[in-house]
């Protein structure tokens, strides 16, 4: 863009010290446009010397010439309204049908023997890049000279529509706008791991050293008459055209002119190509020039576009819309009596709703204190029986002398108990749950709980941040039920992560404690969290929701709650909240300055 810059200030500085010279008010202004898309060579060896012949060539005109922002090509011809355009073969096309472009001459190298036919896109990669065709170039960075240049971007674009929408083929777009560093340093830097060259770049470079002939390699490479490695078709070149409004006498001369130049010195000559249907199909691809989708067009275009069928969908909207009042006119009596009927049968509806949970709620919860009773009814007589027979094996070992040889038997006789007392706690807190019994609270300590808890349930993926006492005015067993049925869930859930983790901390939360415990299993919908604690409602493919639902009852009937809250990648943290310890003359006045 700087050598741009530089040699646009050039140029003008010598036009107008040209027209200062040739000034005469007899002279016939033409306007010359260029649009600014080429490299910096175009202007030096193609531009410069065809500005100096026609100035030469054609003394009776006095020229003007101008740049135009290739983004803002409409605004430009309304501002300078020029007579000729000098663009590419893309830029020309899309001038054809909103300002009546048509070809004068058409740049052809010496290098081509078709004018049609002389221009394409060369897509590079590192020489020992692991992309060997353009499929695997998807994702990746690219480098390239400009968005708007034919050869160096449009050309090898319309080539990534075979692989869906070519604006998202490329991860990211890095543009050089001809100034260094430039596609070739940028890719072979690792900047860029793809780049995009005119054909016949890639060679000139060579050709100067700048770089290795074995540095790229070229990806769907083909050769072509040029005599150079390509990636893609061949276009037209540039092309200089004349605009709607200029006269026919002096397109006739300013034609005679580039056709006659001489080009004995030049590496290229004027001529006219017959062909831009590619170009046209190039166009039609990439949904640019008059294809752009029309929610970019400007207003004017738009209804230009569209005038007819705008004014039909208007003619119809306006039936529609007096069909509309006139329905509205014969349904307006039955409309209160319909709205009167739907607004009672929303409300029954609703109410119907509320009652028919509330039973199956009373159903679901009358069938688990049954559940509760019958089990813990039935489960009782075996488990008595088992500390019988405990004692009785504990009595024939004293009658054996067992004690002189071993004390395995008496340690696992003692285990055995142990369980069985554990088993009759559990099923008395059954048979009180079912009876809806109030509990007993006592002051615990959650460290010493949180222990035995993990004790009971062994979990691999459990890390216990629990480093300081803890103590809480709650039932001991169901506390640790609570907590160890927490532990077991989060396991549980758990194990569907690949790095399953289960964290269990605790949080000073005011007058509560909080106990939380974390796991990274899968990520819960709104409403499997909102369900979280109804009896009847799990997550779990075999599961029935009495465990979490008895551990949510128990946490209320030990004055504390529990709380489910979604981590943001995923898992569960569930929160229980129990009542301090804070001494009993504390825990006295606290309920006093309550009362008052």
């Amino acid at each position: 863009m700087f050598c741009r810059l530089i040699f646009g200030a050039v140029f003008s500085l010598l036009f107008s010290i040209n027209s200062i010279c040739l000034a005469n008010n007899n002279k016939q202004l033409v306007t010359i446009a260029l649009i600014d898309t080429f490299s910096p060579e175009f202007y030096i060896y193609t531009y410069s010397p065809t500005i100096d012949h026609l100035i030469k060539s054609l003394p009776e005109f006095e020229f003007k010439f101008v740049e135009i922002d290739p983004e803002h090509i409409e605004d430009g011809i309304k501002k300078y309204k020029p007579a000729f355009m000098v663009s590419s073969a893309s830029a020309y096309v899309s001038m054809m049908d909103s300002n009546g472009a048509h070809q004068v001459a058409t740049r052809e190298p010496k290098s081509s023997p078709d004018v049609g036919h002389t221009v394409a896109s060369t897509i590079i990669v590192p020489a020992n890049s692991e992309i060997h065709n353009l499929s695997e170039a998807k994702g990746r960075t690219v480098a390239i000279s400009s968005k708007d240049s034919f050869a160096g971007w449009l050309i090898a674009k319309a080539e990534l529509t075979t692989f869906g929408d070519p604006d998202s083929f490329f991860s990211n777009i890095l543009e050089t706008q001809h100034v260094f560093p430039d596609v070739s340093t940028l890719v072979r830097a690792g900047m860029a791991e793809v780049g995009v060259l005119a054909a016949c770049e890639l060679e000139s470079l060579i050709a100067s050293g700048a770089i290795s002939s074995n540095e790229f390699r070229v990806l769907n490479e083909s050769k072509s008459h040029l005599g150079c490695l390509k990636s893609t078709e061949l276009f037209p070149d540039a092309v200089f055209s004349s605009l709607r409004g200029v006269s026919s006498s002096v397109s006739r001369k300013v034609a005679v002119a580039l056709l006659t130049m001489p080009n004995e010195k030049l590496n290229f000559q004027w001529t006219v190509a017959n062909d831009f249907v590619p170009t046209y199909n190039l166009l039609k691809k990439l949904e640019i020039g008059p294809f752009k989708p029309v929610n970019i067009w400007s207003f004017e275009a738009f209804i230009s576009h569209y005038s007819y069928q705008i004014l039909f969908v208007l003619a119809l909207l306006l039936l529609m819309i007096s069909h509309s009042f006139y329905i509205n006119f014969l349904v307006k009596k039955r409309t209160s009596q319909l709205r009167n009927a739907l607004s009672d049968m929303e409300r029954f509806h609703k109410e119907a709703l509320i009652n028919k949970k509330k039973l199956d709620s009373i159903e679901r919860m009358s069938i688990v204190s049954q559940l509760s009773s019958m089990f813990a009814h039935e489960i009782k007589q075996p488990i008595t029986n088992i500390s019988y027979y405990t004692g009785s094996l504990k009595m024939f070992f004293k009658q054996q002398d067992w004690t002189q040889k071993t004390d395995v038997p008496w340690e696992l006789l003692d285990a055995i108990n142990a369980e069985v007392c554990r088993s009759s706690v559990i099923i008395d807190k059954l048979r009180t749950y079912a009876k809806t019994r109030n509990s007993t609270p006592e002051v615990c300590n959650l460290k010493q709980i949180v222990g035995k808890a993990i004790l009971m349930h062994p979990c691999k993926f459990l890390t216990n941040l629990i480093n300081i006492d803890c103590e809480v005015l709650a039932d001991r067993f169901e506390t640790e039920f609570i907590i160890a049925n927490l532990i077991k869930n989060a396991e549980e859930a758990a194990v569907f992560s690949k790095r399953p983790k289960v964290l269990i901390n605790v949080e000073d939360a005011g007058h509560q404690w909080k106990v939380k415990v974390v796991n990274n299993g899968k990520e819960l919908s709104d409403q499997e969290v909102q369900n979280l604690g109804v009896i009847g409602n799990t997550t779990k493919a075999d599961g029935l929701g009495w465990a979490l639902s008895i551990s949510c009852a128990m946490a209320e009937s030990n004055g504390g709650h529990l709380e489910f809250e979604r981590n943001k990648r995923g898992g569960l943290t569930v929160s229980l909240l129990l009542p301090k310890y804070i001494g009993e003359d504390n825990e006295q006045k606290r309920t006093e300055s309550k009362i008052d």
